[in-house]
């Protein structure tokens, strides 16, 4: 800035031509219209101004534009006419089944219907129960009255409570009645084996199951399967009492210092053939740890005047009177 000033010192002392000064002191042309460029330059400068205040009114409206809220026009959810599918309802939880009030319970996870009963030592020192009778369905817990489900169950401990049971009856059996008859100590050492009742009728059949110290249950069969020729061999060594047409039965028992021995007595004959006579059949037998030992089966046939048969038919300590008519 100090040079330019010092350049521009000279012309300060330079006089102003006299040119200038006939310009400056020139009159005004005729006919010119003096004020014509002073209200052009007015209406530049409204015009200026007029586009000033546009911008300064656009720019701040922009301003008012960019503060103030955006509003979004979201459409209203419109309703289906399809109406939603209902939800599928819970299934029913199976009902818990019961167990049948007939049936009577003894620490299994079943019933047992139809029962009979029968108490004795059946281990040394000790009284126990037994029970005998068809199952409850394992499904329902109810009792069949067509059920074959037999089941034999003892209590050694006194408490109640079942420690073993067995099914000693299959399919082939007890088409009539069966049933727990009874005890008997039929082998002679102190302790009762269970008598059942087969199948009962006009002819009755029995059989014997042997009570072990731990409760198990044997079924007294013939020792080696040495059934007699005749005797039926299915597990049970069976004892027939009663009588039917052509036909008698009865058991007797006898002691012996070796024990009981259990005699078994029948008759038969052909209705239609009086003249052929009776067959007479004696049967001793003796219960050992093994079952039954057959000690002699005396056979006699065509006996025209046959003996009769005892009535007292009894399984050493039980009576087996009241089955079948001798």
């Amino acid at each position: 800035m100090p040079d330019l000033k010092r350049h521009l010192a000279p012309l300060e002392d330079l006089e102003m031509p006299d040119r200038w000064e006939s310009i400056r002191r020139r009159p005004p042309r005729s006919g010119v219209q003096v004020e014509a460029p002073r209200r052009q330059r007015a209406a530049v400068i409204a015009l200026a101004a007029a586009l000033t205040l546009g911008t300064v009114v656009w720019i701040s409206q922009g301003f008012d534009r960019s503060e103030a809220p955006v509003v979004v026009d979201t459409p209203s959810p419109t309703v289906s006419d399809t109406p939603s599918p209902s939800p599928e309802p819970s299934p029913e939880p199976e009902p818990t089944p019961t167990l049948d009030p007939k049936a009577i319970v003894v620490g299994l996870d079943f019933g047992i219907c139809d029962v009979t009963e029968a108490r004795g030592e059946l281990t040394p020192g000790g009284a126990g129960t037994a029970w005998f009778g068809t199952r409850t369905d394992d499904d329902t817990l109810q009792c069949r009255r067509e059920s074959r489900d037999y089941v034999l169950a003892v209590d050694i401990g006194g408490d109640g409570l079942v420690e073993r049971w067995i099914e000693p009856i299959g399919e082939q059996t007890c088409f009539t009645s069966c049933g727990l008859e009874g005890v008997s100590d039929v082998d002679g050492d102190g302790t009762d084996e269970l008598v059942l009742l087969l199948e009962g009728g006009s002819v009755s059949l029995f059989g014997v199951v042997d009570v072990g110290e731990a409760g198990k249950l044997t079924q007294v069969g013939y020792v080696d399967g040495g059934a007699p020729s005749g005797f039926p061999d299915d597990g049970f060594a069976g004892l027939a009492i009663g009588g039917d047409e052509g036909y008698a039965y009865a058991v007797t028992c006898e002691s012996t210092p070796d024990g009981p021995v259990i005699i078994q007595r029948s008759r038969s004959s052909i209705i239609d053939q009086p003249d052929a006579g009776t067959t007479v059949r004696t049967t001793r037998l003796r219960m050992t740890s093994d079952g039954f030992v057959v000690l002699g089966d005396d056979i006699q046939e065509g006996v025209q005047d046959p003996p009769l048969l005892p009535s007292d038919s009894r399984l050493c300590d039980l009576d087996l009177r009241g089955y079948g008519e001798l």
